[in-house]
């Protein structure tokens, strides 16, 4: 059984997104108030990294940052 190579492009846009939302969920509150949203918000940062990884490998198939460095 052939091993499937890494998806490059999507584990790099998956570490952008789980940054961006880090910062906005920690950092971008200020730090007086008590944080004011639901336990489940959460679990939004996992999930949209499951979509992101799953997007990239079954639906568009390509591995743009792969093809990039190839091409050099």
């Amino acid at each position: 059984m052939k091993k499937k190579k890494l998806n490059i492009t999507a584990t790099t846009l998956s570490l952008i997104y789980c940054f961006v939302l880090a910062y906005f969920f920690l950092i971008a509150e200020p730090a007086t108030e008590n944080p004011n949203r639901p336990l489940w918000i959460h679990s939004i940062i996992p999930a949209g990294v499951v979509v992101i990884k799953i997007f990239f490998d079954y639906v568009i198939k390509k591995d743009y940052i792969r093809d990039y460095l190839d091409k050099k």
